[in-house]
């Protein structure tokens, strides 16, 4: 039997709201030569069924069934089912732009690629209803300098755009994958994604970016647990040491900057997660206070190197690092100004120039 091009892995676990919908979608794509592989991850509803009735129908869909061990357990499995020259992941809860696998795969065909990525819209979704929307990435992807190693330009992209941290708005070379005998962390509830995309990249010697929303992630906010796990720093502190050790032994100077950047923006990050959690105001500032403790900021870096705006952010949190309240009410208010009509172009413009 002759390989696909492409091998489509979804992770399904009680999913039986929305699976129907991104199968369709998937199969709707104005394409052939694909493989769809379901991996049901034990659920107890109506999943396993549902995914049982499209492989009747469509011989393009695998599906197979075990017992729950978690979306980067059943990510790996389907890995291991997968028999394409490209693979891609995708989530049940999940939606995808019509023309989505077309372009991508278009892209790391023609440029001869190992990775391609797109941007991705985030919904903010509370009883059912979308409260607010962020864009990972707002700007065209930066652009490798000359004579710039690419392990410097991952870095520095890490620190500027949110394309590189999920799976499922990219496009893998199926063989680095397995040549390199690539798999998901198992039992890592935060920041799995971005480990598996680094481990890719250690291997990867080209990437492209398509400066277009093909893939829109829904974020529950009632039931997603990421939620929960992003507001325990150490699980950023987990998360910093792989950009640690993706950047090698002895980094450059710059190299040094960029990381120190990466966990400032980290940093601010969790601030941000903490103050619209739905914690106290007085545990949000006793688990800031214990992130700094735990986890001292580096001195500002040299804006030779990640930018004066970058810079003059870094001064600021660093000069504040040790009244924890001051930082938590300077990124109230800067929160509330980029929710505000009034302030939010502002806004905009502040953090575009940040991000450059």
């Amino acid at each position: 039997m002759k390989s696909p091009i492409l091998s489509i892995i979804i992770p399904v676990y009680n999913s039986e709201k929305s699976i129907g919908d991104i199968i369709a979608h998937v199969l709707g794509q104005d394409m052939s030569g694909f493989e769809l592989i379901l991996v049901n991850d034990g659920s107890t509803d109506n999943s396993p069924k549902i995914l049982d009735n499209f492989a009747k129908k469509d011989k393009r869909v695998k599906v197979f069934h075990k017992t729950n061990g978690g979306a980067s357990s059943a990510r790996n499995l389907g890995i291991e089912k997968t028999r394409g020259k490209f693979l891609m992941f995708l989530d049940a809860d999940d939606d995808i732009d019509p023309t989505m696998i077309i372009k991508m795969i278009g892209k790391i065909t023609s440029e001869k690629v190992d990775l391609v990525t797109c941007s991705i819209l985030f919904n903010y979704i509370k009883n059912d209803q979308i409260i607010s929307q962020t864009n990972a990435s707002p700007r065209p992807a930066l652009t490798q300098r000359p004579n710039e190693s690419f392990t410097n330009y991952v870095v520095r992209l890490i620190g500027t755009d949110g394309r590189l941290y999920n799976p499922c708005n990219k496009i893998y070379r199926s063989d680095l994958i397995r040549k390199n005998r690539l798999k998901f962390e198992v039992g890592l509830d935060f920041g799995e994604d971005l480990t598996f995309n680094l481990d890719c990249l250690k291997v990867t010697q080209k990437i492209a970016f398509i400066d277009e929303t093909l893939y829109i992630y829904n974020f529950n906010l009632a039931e997603n647990t990421s939620g929960k796990s992003s507001l325990i720093y150490e699980n950023r502190q987990k998360n910093y040491q792989t950009v640690v050790e993706f950047a090698g032994d002895n980094p450059s100077v710059e190299l040094s900057d960029l990381i120190d950047w990466v966990k400032y923006y980290w940093f601010y990050s969790f601030v941000l997660a903490l103050c619209t959690s739905p914690l106290s105001r007085r545990e949000r500032i006793k688990r800031l206070h214990y992130a700094l403790s735990i986890d001292q900021l580096p001195k500002p870096g040299n804006r030779r190197y990640i930018g004066r705006n970058k810079q003059l952010m870094e001064k600021v949190f660093y000069i504040l690092r040790r009244t924890p309240r001051m930082i938590y009410f300077s990124v109230v208010v800067l929160n509330f100004c980029k929710g505000n009509r009034l302030f939010a172009g502002t806004w905009r413009k502040l953090a575009s120039k940040l991000l450059r």
